[in-house]
């Protein structure tokens, strides 16, 4: 069986993370990613959770969703379930500091010389959260959480949809194979470019398709389809930049990772979702 741990719309192995290697996504296949520039605030809204899988990712339970912040001073803070079954709490939050120092000169009458006055300003820039969950039963649930100004007053409330999966451990996919061997044998990295992927569905999923995705100069996955129990060929490197209004990153990966995203289908439920892991190679390039 393959090993999980659930991300925001994300199973991963918190090892390989790092890396970007061999990282499971399990997610729904309506969910979207949510920038409300209004509110300052972007997320995912809907989640898929292992029912009673548990692992320490993120302080979390079984998965986990991230929520970042733009306003200055604002936390996401009184966070909800709809049902007693899914356990959800804010359990890591990141913020960014800054401080300013602002130096002016005064006259002094008594001592009749010019008197530094140094003022200091602190200013939480931006933010982000997570909040994890932890599923006793399997089914769809809502989450909802605050976004709070600095004042204490609530600025808005989002709402996130999670639906979990079966018992621990009943993944959707059984078994992914590259080249004969179980794909997290593959770490932290593959020197085969190319080899004959083999995927293997659980009880009751049915395999839709396999995508097989590569980075673009932009840094985004671009996939294409690619056939069950047929060889395909993996990326060997994966130069990409990435630019803000203020600066530009440009990324040269040591381990360019290949994305395998699949898409099944519950045989009962008919609910479609996808299961995404990677595979990495060495960089000569």
């Amino acid at each position: 069986m393959l090993r999980k741990m659930w991300k925001l719309n994300t199973i991963v192995c918190s090892a390989l993370l790092a890396l970007g290697v061999a990282a499971a996504i399990p997610a729904t296949a309506k969910a979207d990613y949510v920038t409300d520039e209004v509110n300052g605030v972007s997320y995912y809204d809907e989640e898929s959770v292992s029912v009673k899988y548990c692992s320490n990712y993120y302080q979390g339970g079984g998965g986990y969703a991230y929520v970042s912040l733009s306003n200055s001073g604002d936390r996401v803070g009184n966070v909800k379930s709809s049902s007693k079954n899914l356990l959800a709490k804010k359990t890591y939050e990141r913020y960014s500091i800054s401080t300013n120092k602002n130096l002016d000169y005064t006259w002094d009458e008594t001592k009749q010389e010019y008197v530094e006055n140094e003022t200091t300003t602190t200013t939480t820039t931006y933010g982000s959260a997570y909040i994890s969950f932890f599923a006793k039963k399997a089914g769809s649930y809502k989450v909802t959480f605050d976004v709070i100004k600095e004042d204490g007053n609530v600025r808005c409330t989002k709402t996130i949809k999670v639906t979990t999966y079966g018992d621990s451990g009943n993944s959707p996919v059984k078994s992914i194979k590259y080249d004969g061997k179980d794909i997290y044998t593959y770490y932290p990295f593959t020197t085969k470019t190319s080899g004959k992927l083999a995927v293997k569905m659980s009880k009751n999923y049915k395999l839709v398709k396999i995508e097989i995705g590569k980075r673009n100069k932009k840094g985004e996955y671009v996939y294409k389809k690619a056939a069950n129990n047929k060889k395909i060929s993996l990326a060997k490197s994966a130069k990409y930049t990435y630019d803000t209004d203020y600066s530009e990153w440009v990324y040269n990966p040591l381990f360019p990772s290949t994305s395998i995203r699949i898409t099944f289908q519950n045989k009962k439920t008919k609910e479609t979702g996808t299961y995404t892991t990677s595979l990495a190679t060495i960089n000569k390039k």
